[in-house]
């Protein structure tokens, strides 16, 4: 059930807007008093010793961990400066050895280039006496026997040249591994 409005209005006894401007007053007093304190509290003495000593202990840390770097990687220098020392060795026995095999490759290269030249030359007039040889055949010639003579030689010389450029090729494949 609805409860009933009182039959007069009710009289307070104090003032509500004095009440208000004193809690305001008091919360900025306390405000103030609390920030006194903090910086009080920074401002001290022994808070400036407190530091101090940090910043000495921080300096002493960083002081003594550069002396431990500046000893591991002294030894760890002194390594890498022989690794580096021997590597320069190793690769200037490569490098005389690379620029023999350069000197290799540049001596075969026109042997190569001979080879392959008399092989298509022969096997060019290999063609040829096969076609005279073959014609002679067909006409019954008497130079039949000669025709077959001149390309048994042909086909002998083109056999030894075939050897001899595939052993300058395969010198050649040697030596580009090698050098690789």
């Amino acid at each position: 059930m609805p409860r009933k409005p009182p039959a007069e209005p009710i009289d307070h006894h104090y003032n509500i807007s004095k009440l208000n401007r004193v809690f305001a007053a008091t919360g900025i007093v306390l405000t103030i008093v609390f920030i006194g304190m903090v910086i009080e509290d920074y401002s001290r003495g022994w808070k400036k010793i407190q530091r101090q000593f940090s910043r000495i202990e921080a300096r002493k840390t960083r002081d003594a961990a550069l002396a431990e770097r500046r000893r591991i990687l002294g030894g760890e220098l002194q390594r890498l400066r022989a690794d580096l020392r021997q590597a320069n060795r190793e690769l200037a026995s490569h490098r005389g050895e690379l620029r023999r095999l350069d000197a290799k490759l540049k001596a075969l290269e026109p042997k190569i280039y001979l080879a392959d030249q008399q092989f298509k030359f022969t096997k060019a007039s290999l063609d040829a006496q096969r076609y005279r040889y073959e014609q002679a055949l067909e006409t019954r010639s008497r130079a039949a026997p000669r025709q077959k003579r001149g390309f048994d030689e042909l086909a002998a010389d083109l056999e030894r040249k075939r050897v001899h450029l595939a052993r300058l090729q395969k010198e050649d494949a040697e030596v580009k591994a090698r050098r690789e």
